[in-house]
């Protein structure tokens, strides 16, 4: 099984593709390179309102690092668009898998705050620690009577 359909099969995006794959090998830790395409004929989508519009030029490429694969670290190289938007005014496409310049994927991000949260919430399990305190945020308000 290829890395783009691995890719494919956990994070597909709608107006993007896998491109090349390179395998980088580093002293410290082997990483894999993966390039990102936008579909062909696509328009960009403006980050401020949401909406296709026509594309203005490119940035420089920017590695967003997503999930390790068998301990492999992985990045996604992208060239964002500029977009020319009526509303907005020029701005960078919006992409969906980093939000603004963050170097880290969407999908990585949720799934280390929630392993972060699992950490927590067995450690309190074993030292007979109240979680209560750690779920507060996810309780609402209770309204007096």
């Amino acid at each position: 099984m290829h890395i783009k359909t691995i890719l494919n099969r956990v994070q597909k995006f709608k107006s993007f593709v896998y491109g090349k794959v390179c395998w980088v090998e580093n002293a410290l830790v082997p990483t894999v390179d993966v390039e990102l395409q936008p579909r062909r004929n696509s328009r960009p989508v403006c980050s401020g309102c949401r909406r296709e519009r026509p594309g203005y030029d490119r940035q420089p490429t920017h590695s967003t690092e997503f999930i390790p694969l068998w301990g492999i670290k992985v990045f996604f190289l992208y060239a964002p668009r500029r977009v020319a938007c009526p509303d907005c005014g020029i701005r960078v496409e919006w992409m969906p898998w980093v939000s603004g310049k963050h170097r880290l994927s969407e999908l990585l991000k949720h799934i280390s705050s929630a392993i972060g949260f699992r950490f927590v919430h067995e450690r309190n399990k074993r030292c007979g620690g109240d979680e209560s305190i750690y779920l507060l945020g996810h309780v609402e308000r209770l309204q007096p009577v």
